[in-house]
């Protein structure tokens, strides 16, 4: 073990983020969580599972209170005491004291106890991650996820016995129009899928270059446009659009003239303007849909890209690794796709990729290419 520790430790000071680097960073991390499984009796295991949802419960009331925010490191690395911060945030002192004292257990590990006499506290590295100051911030995805989401998990017994998804089941309509109805709800999931887009992004133009560095880079179902910002950023010379059901209520903070919104939808004939796109990007979209649906996307795609374009899907693609971690955070974003969306929505393999573009009339064959993360790319050449 600590030879293999060592080595991950050379390949990170001396060859920097790549794929080799990526695999041994996730295989060491398989061995240490396959030597926590088995040395946890079982009956311990089941009573971790029954109360998993009360870690994510603690670690939301710190965030969504303001509690996080008020430690963040960024502005006040000393220790404060859980009184202050309540005086601060107008909470109630014993039951922050006692909400903060949890979150420095081993499985939430957010806080650090710095001294106890007052009970005072510092940010760990995963804490920080909670900040809204934090460049690669997930404080937007743990608000939607135990706001938007959480309910409808909780219908999935019931999903179990009537095959609709667990949205259905708790509110009686399906996400999408929850979300076009809902301009806060809408607003929540933009935040989200932008703090989701950081570390996509990253690890994508770390694995992939466009084949003309001035691409026009065009991103279906672009939501804020954040994905296209980060691009933007990362290639100097692409421009693009970002195409959604409407024009965003807040754009990203990074955006600039380069990129340009568009409005509509990816069922019906796509704008005019797409047929200059060199790069069609699909992230996260084609697992919220049926495969039905899914062709349906990428036939109005084909209708409108020039030869020689490219099509990208990211998502999860099922079997693409050997690692049993994140094949597991697969299987389990594949029924999260069965709890919010329409039936028929999942991650899918590869091959089952390569069939949706078959069914689409695309003829030439999908490729697919390893991210430095959990999520693939599959590219067809039109």
């Amino acid at each position: 073990m600590m030879i293999l520790v060592a080595y991950l430790a050379f390949v990170l000071t001396n060859m920097g983020p790549n794929l080799l680097c990526f695999k041994v960073l996730v295989a060491t991390n398989d061995i240490f969580a396959s030597l926590t499984f088995v040395t946890t009796p079982p009956p311990v295991h089941i009573m971790n599972l029954a109360t998993a949802y009360q870690q994510s419960e603690i670690a939301y009331a710190l965030t969504k209170s303001g509690i996080i925010d008020a430690l963040s490191s960024f502005s006040s690395p000393t220790p404060t005491s859980c009184t202050s911060i309540a005086a601060e945030l107008s909470l109630d002192p014993e039951f922050t004291c006692r909400v903060m004292s949890a979150g420095t257990s081993s499985t939430i590990n957010l806080l650090k106890l710095s001294s106890t006499s007052p009970p005072s506290f510092t940010l760990t590295p995963s804490g920080e991650l909670l900040t809204s100051a934090h460049p690669s911030s997930s404080r937007n995805k743990i608000l939607m996820l135990n706001e938007e989401t959480k309910v409808a998990w909780h219908e999935l017994h019931n999903s179990l016995k009537s095959g609709k998804s667990g949205f259905v089941e708790s509110t009686g309509g399906n996400f999408w129009s929850h979300l076009e109805s809902n301009p806060p709800a809408r607003l929540q999931f933009d935040l989200a899928m932008e703090a989701f887009s950081v570390d996509a992004v990253r690890s994508f133009t770390a694995s992939f270059s466009p084949h003309k560095s001035d691409a026009v880079v065009c991103d279906i179902g672009g939501g804020n446009g954040s994905v296209l910002a980060g691009l933007t950023n990362a290639w100097p010379l692409i421009a693009g659009f970002s195409f959604d059901l409407s024009i965003p209520v807040s754009p990203p903070a990074q955006h600039d003239d380069r990129i340009e919104f568009l409005a509509g939808s990816f069922f019906d004939a796509l704008p005019f303007e797409l047929a200059s796109c060199d790069l069609f990007l699909l992230k996260f979209i084609l697992h919220d849909w049926s495969d039905e649906n899914c062709v349906k996307i990428l036939q109005r795609i084909k209708e409108r890209a020039k030869p020689g374009s490219r099509v990208l899907g990211i998502d999860m693609i099922l079997g693409s690794t050997t690692s049993p971690s994140l094949e597991s955070g697969k299987n389990m974003m594949d029924v999260n796709m069965l709890v919010s969306n329409e039936p028929g929505a999942r991650e899918r393999t590869f091959e089952d990729y390569g069939g949706l573009f078959l069914a689409a009339g695309f003829e030439k064959q999908a490729s697919l290419i390893p991210l430095l993360d959990i999520m693939s790319l599959v590219q067809v050449i039109v």
